[in-house]
């Protein structure tokens, strides 16, 4: 058993969703509906050496760092309302 530590999890999870947030922008949607059998496969696909439990950790760090995100813009933008 190789596992990774949570920092490197984390990276893993930062580095997945900085694609999902970089596509909400170019597309200018943000909805993040993910079905977990497509974010899995995107995990396995771009780091096939994680081990189960590690798997799950990066996607829940995905969604947790693209919610961040998208929580991010709505108060950017209630911030922009507010000033005018």
């Amino acid at each position: 058993m190789n596992s990774r530590t949570a920092l490197e999890r984390m990276n893993y999870s930062y580095q997945i969703a900085k694609k999902f947030v970089e596509e909400m922008h170019k597309f200018n949607n943000f909805e993040f509906d993910c079905d977990d059998a497509i974010l899995r496969f995107i995990v396995i696909r771009d780091y096939p050496f994680l081990e189960q439990a590690e798997i799950e950790s990066v996607m829940n760090g995905v969604r947790l760092i693209v919610q961040l995100a998208l929580d991010e813009k709505q108060i950017n933008e209630r911030k922009c309302h507010e000033e005018i």
